[in-house]
Protein backbone atom coordinates (compact mmCIF):
# COMPACT_ATOMS: atom_id res chain seq x y z
CA UNK A 1 0.00 0.00 0.00
CA UNK A 2 1.25 3.33 -0.97
CA UNK A 3 2.19 5.90 1.95
CA UNK A 4 0.40 9.42 2.00
CA UNK A 5 3.75 10.67 0.68
CA UNK A 6 3.96 8.79 -2.69
CA UNK A 7 0.85 10.19 -4.21
CA UNK A 8 1.83 13.17 -6.03
CA UNK A 9 -1.38 15.19 -4.54
CA UNK A 10 -0.12 14.66 -1.01
CA UNK A 11 3.15 15.26 -1.57
CA UNK A 12 2.17 18.87 -2.64
CA UNK A 13 0.16 19.61 0.51
CA UNK A 14 3.09 17.81 2.95
CA UNK A 15 5.56 19.89 1.19
CA UNK A 16 2.72 23.17 1.53
CA UNK A 17 3.45 24.76 -1.88
CA UNK A 18 1.88 24.60 -4.86
CA UNK A 19 3.62 24.73 -8.06
CA UNK A 20 3.71 27.49 -10.16
CA UNK A 21 2.12 26.00 -13.52
CA UNK A 22 -0.77 24.87 -11.59
CA UNK A 23 -1.21 28.49 -9.52
CA UNK A 24 -0.90 30.22 -13.05
CA UNK A 25 -3.63 27.43 -14.83
CA UNK A 26 -5.86 28.43 -12.34
CA UNK A 27 -5.73 31.76 -11.77
CA UNK A 28 -4.63 33.24 -14.64
CA UNK A 29 -4.44 32.25 -18.93
CA UNK A 30 -1.48 30.77 -19.62
CA UNK A 31 -0.70 32.18 -22.44
CA UNK A 32 2.93 34.55 -21.92
CA UNK A 33 2.01 38.15 -20.31
CA UNK A 34 -1.79 37.94 -20.84
CA UNK A 35 -2.37 37.74 -17.11
CA UNK A 36 -6.06 38.15 -17.84
CA UNK A 37 -7.95 35.91 -15.21
CA UNK A 38 -8.46 31.63 -16.41
CA UNK A 39 -11.50 30.98 -18.24
CA UNK A 40 -11.70 27.76 -19.30
CA UNK A 41 -8.89 25.19 -20.40
CA UNK A 42 -6.08 26.92 -18.78
CA UNK A 43 -7.21 30.12 -20.93
CA UNK A 44 -8.50 33.73 -20.48
CA UNK A 45 -11.80 33.98 -22.25
CA UNK A 46 -10.48 36.23 -25.37
CA UNK A 47 -7.88 33.31 -25.65
CA UNK A 48 -10.18 30.34 -25.62
CA UNK A 49 -12.81 32.01 -27.73
CA UNK A 50 -10.12 32.90 -30.61
CA UNK A 51 -8.86 28.85 -29.95
CA UNK A 52 -12.76 27.80 -30.66
CA UNK A 53 -13.34 29.67 -33.58
CA UNK A 54 -10.15 29.94 -35.44
CA UNK A 55 -7.85 27.07 -33.73
CA UNK A 56 -5.09 29.25 -32.80
CA UNK A 57 -4.43 32.06 -29.81
CA UNK A 58 -3.35 34.99 -32.66
CA UNK A 59 -5.43 37.59 -33.15
CA UNK A 60 -7.21 38.00 -36.58
CA UNK A 61 -7.51 41.84 -35.95
CA UNK A 62 -5.89 43.41 -38.92
CA UNK A 63 -3.38 46.24 -37.00
CA UNK A 64 -0.98 48.61 -38.67
CA UNK A 65 -1.43 52.18 -40.05
CA UNK A 66 -4.69 52.53 -42.73
CA UNK A 67 -2.63 52.01 -45.74
CA UNK A 68 -1.22 48.68 -44.76
CA UNK A 69 -4.04 47.42 -43.56
CA UNK A 70 -5.63 48.61 -46.86
CA UNK A 71 -3.32 47.26 -49.39
CA UNK A 72 -3.70 44.32 -47.40
CA UNK A 73 -7.72 44.09 -48.55
CA UNK A 74 -6.92 44.38 -52.28
CA UNK A 75 -7.66 41.88 -54.81
CA UNK A 76 -6.45 42.34 -58.68
CA UNK A 77 -9.31 41.10 -61.13
CA UNK A 78 -9.19 40.25 -64.88
CA UNK A 79 -11.06 43.39 -65.33
CA UNK A 80 -8.09 45.68 -64.01
CA UNK A 81 -10.05 46.15 -61.11
CA UNK A 82 -8.65 46.28 -57.56
CA UNK A 83 -11.85 44.67 -55.53
CA UNK A 84 -12.15 45.34 -51.85
CA UNK A 85 -11.78 41.65 -50.31
CA UNK A 86 -12.51 43.43 -46.83
CA UNK A 87 -15.49 44.37 -44.86
CA UNK A 88 -18.35 45.39 -47.35
CA UNK A 89 -21.41 47.96 -46.38
CA UNK A 90 -24.97 47.34 -47.31
CA UNK A 91 -24.50 49.62 -50.76
CA UNK A 92 -21.86 47.07 -51.88
CA UNK A 93 -19.18 49.32 -51.29
CA UNK A 94 -15.81 48.76 -49.22
CA UNK A 95 -15.35 49.86 -45.54
CA UNK A 96 -11.67 50.10 -44.02
CA UNK A 97 -13.53 51.21 -40.54
CA UNK A 98 -16.82 51.77 -39.27
CA UNK A 99 -16.18 55.72 -41.32
CA UNK A 100 -13.75 55.19 -43.83
CA UNK A 101 -14.75 54.23 -47.43
CA UNK A 102 -12.28 52.19 -49.13
CA UNK A 103 -12.69 54.10 -52.49
CA UNK A 104 -12.53 57.13 -51.10
CA UNK A 105 -9.58 56.18 -49.18
CA UNK A 106 -8.30 55.11 -52.54
CA UNK A 107 -8.71 58.36 -54.20
CA UNK A 108 -7.69 60.55 -51.59
CA UNK A 109 -4.25 58.70 -51.09
CA UNK A 110 -3.59 57.99 -54.63
CA UNK A 111 -4.96 61.21 -56.65
CA UNK A 112 -5.90 63.98 -54.45
CA UNK A 113 -8.48 65.32 -52.20
CA UNK A 114 -11.97 64.98 -52.57
CA UNK A 115 -14.05 68.37 -53.13
CA UNK A 116 -17.00 69.20 -50.73
CA UNK A 117 -19.51 69.10 -53.32
CA UNK A 118 -18.52 66.18 -55.13
CA UNK A 119 -18.68 62.22 -54.93
CA UNK A 120 -16.61 59.67 -56.25
CA UNK A 121 -17.92 57.75 -59.48
CA UNK A 122 -16.48 54.11 -60.36
CA UNK A 123 -16.32 54.21 -64.12
CA UNK A 124 -15.98 50.35 -64.04
CA UNK A 125 -19.76 50.33 -62.46
CA UNK A 126 -18.53 47.64 -59.55
CA UNK A 127 -18.66 49.53 -56.53
CA UNK A 128 -16.01 46.91 -54.24
CA UNK A 129 -13.43 48.76 -57.07
CA UNK A 130 -10.54 50.31 -55.16
CA UNK A 131 -8.07 51.30 -58.35
CA UNK A 132 -8.09 55.05 -58.57
CA UNK A 133 -7.96 54.79 -62.64
CA UNK A 134 -11.12 53.82 -61.82
CA UNK A 135 -12.63 56.49 -59.73
CA UNK A 136 -13.31 59.72 -60.78
CA UNK A 137 -15.00 62.85 -59.26
CA UNK A 138 -18.30 63.98 -60.29
CA UNK A 139 -21.21 65.82 -58.75
CA UNK A 140 -24.54 63.79 -57.08
CA UNK A 141 -26.31 64.67 -60.71
CA UNK A 142 -23.64 63.59 -62.88
CA UNK A 143 -22.86 60.25 -61.08
CA UNK A 144 -26.48 59.70 -60.72
CA UNK A 145 -27.03 60.01 -64.62
CA UNK A 146 -24.27 57.77 -65.22
CA UNK A 147 -26.29 55.24 -63.17
CA UNK A 148 -28.20 52.29 -64.34
CA UNK A 149 -31.51 52.74 -62.18
CA UNK A 150 -34.39 52.16 -64.28
CA UNK A 151 -35.29 55.60 -64.27
CA UNK A 152 -32.27 57.07 -65.63
CA UNK A 153 -32.37 54.15 -68.59
CA UNK A 154 -35.87 55.75 -69.36
CA UNK A 155 -34.37 58.80 -68.95
CA UNK A 156 -31.39 58.20 -71.63
CA UNK A 157 -33.81 56.33 -73.80
CA UNK A 158 -35.65 59.07 -75.10
CA UNK A 159 -38.86 57.07 -73.90
CA UNK A 160 -41.09 57.00 -71.34
CA UNK A 161 -42.00 54.06 -69.42
CA UNK A 162 -44.36 52.50 -71.97
CA UNK A 163 -42.30 53.62 -74.62
CA UNK A 164 -43.70 57.45 -75.94
CA UNK A 165 -41.63 59.49 -77.41
CA UNK A 166 -40.18 62.67 -75.33
CA UNK A 167 -41.03 65.52 -77.07
CA UNK A 168 -42.43 69.41 -76.24
CA UNK A 169 -45.97 67.94 -77.29
CA UNK A 170 -46.24 64.64 -75.38
CA UNK A 171 -44.68 65.74 -71.91
CA UNK A 172 -45.53 68.23 -69.12
CA UNK A 173 -44.06 69.45 -66.14
CA UNK A 174 -46.08 69.16 -63.08
CA UNK A 175 -47.00 72.43 -61.23
CA UNK A 176 -47.77 70.59 -57.79
CA UNK A 177 -44.25 68.80 -58.05
CA UNK A 178 -41.03 71.04 -59.19
CA UNK A 179 -38.55 69.15 -61.45
CA UNK A 180 -41.03 66.64 -62.13
CA UNK A 181 -42.50 65.86 -65.69
CA UNK A 182 -45.65 63.38 -67.18
CA UNK A 183 -46.07 61.97 -70.03
CA UNK A 184 -49.41 63.19 -71.90
CA UNK A 185 -50.10 59.51 -73.63
CA UNK A 186 -49.85 57.64 -70.61
CA UNK A 187 -52.27 60.11 -68.83
CA UNK A 188 -54.90 60.30 -71.82
CA UNK A 189 -54.22 55.68 -71.20
CA UNK A 190 -54.76 55.96 -67.46
CA UNK A 191 -58.08 58.36 -67.85
CA UNK A 192 -59.73 55.95 -70.13
CA UNK A 193 -59.29 53.10 -67.87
Amino acid sequence: MRGATECPRAALTAEGATPDWILRMRLHCTIDECGLPHHGSGLCQIHYKRWKRHGSFESRRLNGSLLERFLLQIRPTEASCWEWAGNINVQGYGRITSVVSAHRFSYQYFVGCIPADLVIDHLCRNTKCVNPDHLETVTPRENLLRGVHPLVVIHHSGTCARGHEFNEENIYFRLDRPGRWNCRACRRLVRKD
